[in-house]
């Protein structure tokens, strides 16, 4: 028995029971155990459960072969490369999981419309399926089928389907295992189907361009940009004519700049898009540019310095002026990263050159963003009066070029100015006013930054509950926005509010975890400060120690001086006490 319907002529017991649902990892794992006993369970299982989508047939059987004496490791590996092939102990639908779907695929509701496998073959595409509401139109015009609506009630009654998400935003999605079958045998209804699935989200991009400020846009992208990533890695390995890899390049832009702003840094389709491209210097340098933002919102500076560099160069040989403008400002964001302020500064002084040659009669947002980076460039070198001339210039512009985004940042940047001078009343002011806009402008990074901003001046202020609360605060957004960096920062000042509350089993709890990530920034080296710290205040002074050397190594490789004279004095206050804490206790 497969889907919603059940066999006519029976006299089904009262009340009817819904349809079978899918299972949760714990009760796949539960079935699997029962079947095959606790031994099965281990890391190669886990991941064929995860694969496997919760469909209760598939756990039996993965169960079943289990028992019989194949290795978890050998059937994952099979199922690498065969996929729902291999979830097989017989011939009939109950024995084997191709059988089973086939029964739906082949069903007579299915051949009765050619379209339902159309329809079946685009979502098969798409990981995160698609929405169930006034978007379903648009996919209907853009496959070129009808009543899209009634064929996705067959897709939900043979059991193809499903519905996943709130009642507010509910989305059509296909199991895994669904979808692998459909891409292996649907393969001409894919090819009939992908380019019209292409020109959609292309056209999509295309509209919305960067405006994620804009409320309908968010609400369009947003939920469509690992879906977009499939379609574009898909297309990226076929053949392109060149007239159209311009415009998939373009929109390739839209969607690096879009998935970065929701924390999803994906460089898979880029690399594809580098080969792709690497016959035309114009795209294959503005690929580059992609794929350095992403290592730029990685914080590894080291190899986006490395594509910026290689941009930079390709646009120079072809003349592109703009576009090297363009790759020498993140060029100089890399370098100040990096303590490298002198050659921050020569390749946004640079920048601004290149952007004024091309434009001398008004401001654009190119030439503001540059004053921006010379403004934290300044702010770093300690020229705060420089600094905050000329961020008040510059949030000036972004105000008459209406860059809520760009106002955001600034505003930023002059609390942390104000924070520098000691004025914390004021810095308090434009940290709340950045989060307002921030708000404003549905841009949650600037929103978990202000709040960043918010704890440290409470932190100044010996207002600990509320740096506490804005902190707490601060860290969700920048998990879901899978921020790391931002996430050490706060981590960092929220280990001292919780040193400073005497809580220091919790300051341990919250800070040893990313003290032991392999993230290889002066971020880190921070919070393996505030862990020595921590270990000192607890009278544990080797692994004070331990984390302070740590912490000293990384300064010194990012040439943080700053950070060196911060570690120095917390070893030097820790040898004392330890040296107290000997004397007092006596032989």
């Amino acid at each position: 028995m497969r889907g919603e319907q059940r066999p006519s002529k029976v006299a089904w017991s009262k009340p009817l029971l819904i349809p079978l649902s899918t299972l949760s990892l714990e009760g796949a794992r539960k079935i699997v155990v029962n079947i095959a006993k606790e031994n099965t369970i281990n890391e190669f299982t886990i991941r064929l459960l995860e694969a496997i989508d919760g469909i209760p047939l598939a756990i039996t059987l993965v169960a079943t072969l289990l028992r019989d004496g194949e290795d978890s490791a050998s059937l994952w590996t099979r199922w690498s490369m065969d996929s729902t092939q291999i979830i097989n102990v017989g011939d009939d639908r109950q024995s084997s999981l191709d059988r089973s779907i086939a029964l739906s695929v082949n069903s007579s509701r299915m051949t009765k419309n050619p379209e339902t496998r159309l329809l079946l073959a685009a979502l098969s595409l798409l990981p995160d399926g698609f929405p169930k509401g006034d978007t379903l139109e648009s996919l209907q015009n853009c496959l070129g089928i009808s009543s899209i609506h009634s064929i996705i009630q067959i897709l939900h009654t043979v059991a193809l389907v499903h519905v996943i998400g709130t009642d507010e935003s509910p989305r059509i999605q296909m199991l895994f295992p669904i979808r692998l079958f459909c891409q292996h045998f649907l393969a001409q209804e894919i090819a009939d189907t992908f380019p019209k699935t292409v020109n959609h989200y292309v056209d999509l991009l295309i509209a919305a361009e960067y405006n994620w400020e804009n409320s309908v846009n968010y609400q369009k992208i947003t939920p469509e940009v690992r879906n977009m990533h499939t379609i574009f890695q898909k297309l990226f390995l076929a053949e392109i004519q060149e007239d159209d890899l311009e415009k998939f390049i373009k929109a390739l832009d839209y969607l690096t700049n879009w998935s970065t702003y929701i924390g999803y840094y994906s460089k898979d389709t880029i690399q594809l898009a580098l080969i792709k491209t690497r016959h035309n210097s114009f795209l294959h340098a503005n690929c580059r540019l992609f794929i350095a933002m992403l290592y730029l919102w990685e914080a590894d500076y080291i190899h986006a310095i490395e594509h910026l560099e290689e941009a930079a160069n390709f646009f120079q040989e072809i003349s592109e002026d703009l576009s090297q403008a363009h790759a020498l400002r993140l060029l100089g964001e890399s370098f100040c990263m990096m303590s490298e302020l002198d050659k921050g500064e020569d390749a946004l002084e640079t920048s601004l050159k290149l952007y004024t040659k091309k434009n001398r009669t008004q401001v654009t947002q190119p030439q503001v963003d540059v004053h921006f980076a010379l403004a934290e460039l300044y702010l770093a070198r300690g020229q705060l009066l420089k600094a905050e001339i000329y961020l008040i210039n510059v949030l000036e512009d972004y105000k008459k070029i209406q860059d809520l985004i760009g106002q955001t940042n600034a505003t930023g940047v002059l609390a942390q100015i104000h924070i520098s001078y000691g004025n914390l009343i004021k810095a308090k002011e434009f940290a709340n006013q950045a989060l307002e806009i921030a708000k404003k402008a549905n841009y949650a990074f600037g929103e978990g930054t202000s709040l960043q901003r918010l704890g440290k001046i409470y932190l100044r202020m010996d207002r600990i509950t509320d740096a506490h609360q804005a902190l707490e605060k601060a860290l969700l957004i920048f998990k879901s926005q899978k921020q790391l960096i931002n996430q050490l920062l706060v981590v960092d000042m929220l280990g001292e509010v919780y040193i400073r509350s005497d809580q220091l089993s919790a300051a341990e709890t919250l800070l040893e975890p990313y003290g032991q990530m392999d993230s290889d920034t002066t971020h880190s080296a921070y919070v393996l400060t505030t862990l020595g710290w921590l270990y000192t205040c607890g009278g544990h002074f080797d692994k004070a120690e331990h984390h302070l050397n740590a912490a000293l190594q990384l300064h010194q490789k990012f040439n943080d001086q700053w950070g060196q004279a911060i570690v120095l004095a917390h070893l030097g206050i820790m040898y004392l006490v330890e040296r107290r804490n000997a004397h007092t206790l006596g032989p």
